[in-house]
């Protein structure tokens, strides 16, 4: 698919894939500690729906390294991987699930933390 054959497709219109019922805080112990209590616990009602309590539980954890920094802010996350304040911090405040572009966000956050540079003595080179 070329170039030009992308921009003939037409506007990029957005559904919503994720189809969840529930929110990430609501597996939470403490709602409102999500992505700011590092004691919560996550925890599944009837065994429903383990998965998304595992993420909602990963989210929390890459939310809680992020505020930790701070670095990069919000702002420049948003600016890097195109989306809005709005939606960053519904995902942080776990108000929703952070799909692909903000989990992505997150990770290289996260990255960011511990990411001292490229290795310096690389055998081969």
């Amino acid at each position: 698919m070329g170039r030009d054959t992308a921009r003939d497709l037409g506007p990029v219109t957005f559904r919503r894939l994720d189809r969840r019922v529930r929110v990430p805080s609501f597996y939470a112990t403490d709602p409102y500690g999500f992505g700011r209590d590092s004691t919560i616990r996550f925890f599944v009602p009837g065994q429903v729906d383990v998965v998304s309590a595992r993420i909602a539980a990963v989210q929390h954890e890459l939310v809680l390294g992020w505020r930790e920094s701070g670095d990069p802010s919000a702002r420049v996350l948003g600016d890097l991987f195109g989306f809005s304040k709005q939606t960053w911090s519904r995902t942080v405040l776990g108000q929703r699930f952070a799909g692909e572009t903000l989990l992505a966000a997150l990770v290289t956050a996260n990255a960011a933390l511990t990411w001292s540079g490229p290795p310096t003595d690389r055998p081969g080179r």
